[in-house]
């Protein structure tokens, strides 16, 4: 996270491998993870305001649904998170 601090203004972690968590407790362990991780995070210049995007790289899943709404959700964060750089006119 050091280095992260110094070479980076946004970040966006990933809660990979949802899937195998057990189905009745996975909401639940998902939420407990993602305090986690905001509470580590909360040390930082990021803040606790750090995007976490549970989902499954195998399924394309998140955690509500069995769909690709957790790819999904990663992209429409990514894409919120894109500025286009400002270039020198040669």
């Amino acid at each position: 996270m050091v280095i992260g601090e110094l070479l980076i203004d946004r970040v966006v972690v990933v809660l990979n491998k949802i899937d195998i968590l057990p189905v009745k407790e996975r909401g639940k362990l998902i939420e407990q993870k993602i305090v986690m991780i905001k509470k580590a995070f909360k040390k930082t210049k990021f803040g606790q305001q750090v995007d976490v995007i549970p989902m499954s790289a195998c399924t394309g899943a998140n955690s509500e649904e069995n769909n690709n709404t957790g790819v999904q959700s990663l992209i429409n964060c990514l894409m919120s998170k894109l500025t286009i750089p400002k270039r020198l006119q040669t």
